[in-house]
């Protein structure tokens, strides 16, 4: 069985690492997710997407 990582941030580090994730991808939220529809994302990609929803999840939107 995996671990857990908790990581503490505040509303404004999450945005913040949203936007930089975003930017790093080369693509905005709706593209990724297109993307992912149509399987067509990198390992690393998905990885982020990952991320970045789960950051999203986070601040509630």
């Amino acid at each position: 069985m995996g671990t857990a990582t908790i990581e503490k941030m505040s509303r404004e580090d999450a945005l913040r690492q949203r936007d930089a994730l975003l930017e790093q991808s080369g693509a905005t939220l709706d593209e990724l997710r297109e993307r992912a529809e149509d399987y067509l994302l990198t390992a690393e990609e998905a990885t982020l997407l990952r991320r970045i929803e789960g950051l999203t999840w986070l601040l509630g939107e």
